[in-house]
This record gives C-alpha cells, structure tokens and sequence, in this order.
C-alpha cells in the first residue's frame, strides 16, 4: 500500500500548508492537525522521503527556557530574550536563574530571586557603606564584620550584667 501526502485529508493540507512533513513540522504537531498516529507520519515519511531517510528526533525543538538558555549564554541582554522569544519577564528571570544554577552560581541565582529581593537591596547598601568608608578587599570587610560580632556579643553581655 503506497501512502503518501495525498492521504492526508483536505483539511490538514489546508492548515498544514503545502506538506506537513518538509515544513519542518513536529510529530505532536502533525498529530495534533492531522489526527492521526506517529506510525502513520512514519509511514508517509519514508513513502515521501524514502526508506534510507535518517528519523530526527520527534522533540527536535527546544522549549522556551531552553532557547532563552542558549541567547543568555551567548551574551543576549534579557530584555533582548524577552522580546526575540515572546516570553514575560517571570519566564526569563526563571531562565536566568536556572542559567546561573547551570553555571554552578545557584547562590547568586537563589540571591536574585523575587522572593530575596529586600535582601538583595540590604546587601547592596552594606556593600556601599564598605566602598563609601574605603573598604574594598575581603579581608578587610571581613575583619570589620568580625568586630561588628565582638560590639555585639559585649553589648549582650553589659545588658545581662545591668
């Protein structure tokens, strides 16, 4: 029995275009618009291309957080992502978030989160009231936070000797 695009009905040529198969449709989608099963598409796929054609996979396109991926690591600006892709400023900020989970910079990614976004803002002002009083390298915030504890834990212990 020789299938060919001819057996697809009138109504899926129309909304498929010319035919479905070079068009560059998915399987989900052919099936989806034409009603019928992948065996059938296999079927009309090697009649139409013949039977020496290499199958790509049936999930040949990426998602949208998968493509939003790719533009971020090739240097995309993230409204430039939102705009090529159609997508909403939450749906980019996830793609980000997982870029940098990806990266291994989950941390910053967990920092930058809607949800610790008064921490973010907190972090920022302790970072510039350090450059503002000419505090710059790790050590020398680090011993400053050091004894910010010190102040603490001796103010801790005058209020319990009061």
């Amino acid at each position: 029995m020789t299938i060919n695009y001819g057996d697809f009905k009138p109504k899926t040529k129309k909304r498929c275009g010319n035919n479905p198969l070079k068009k560059g449709h998915t399987f989900r989608e052919i099936q989806s618009i034409a009603h019928v099963g992948p065996d059938f598409i296999v079927k009309v796929k090697k009649e139409t291309f013949g039977d020496d054609y290499v199958f790509e996979s049936p999930r040949t396109r990426d998602s949208k957080n998968t493509q939003a991926i790719r533009l971020i690591r090739a240097g995309k600006e993230l409204t430039e992502v939102a705009l090529d892709l159609n997508m909403d400023g939450s749906e980019v900020t996830k793609a980000f978030s997982d870029y940098l989970e990806l990266k291994k910079l989950d941390r910053l990614a967990e920092l930058l989160s809607v949800e610790n976004n008064e921490k973010l803002d907190f972090i920022l002002m302790i970072a510039e009231v350090f450059k503002k009083k000419g505090m710059e390298k790790k050590e020398e915030i680090s011993n400053a936070l050091v004894k910010i504890n010190d102040i603490e834990a001796i103010q801790t212990q005058i209020k319990f000797f009061k």
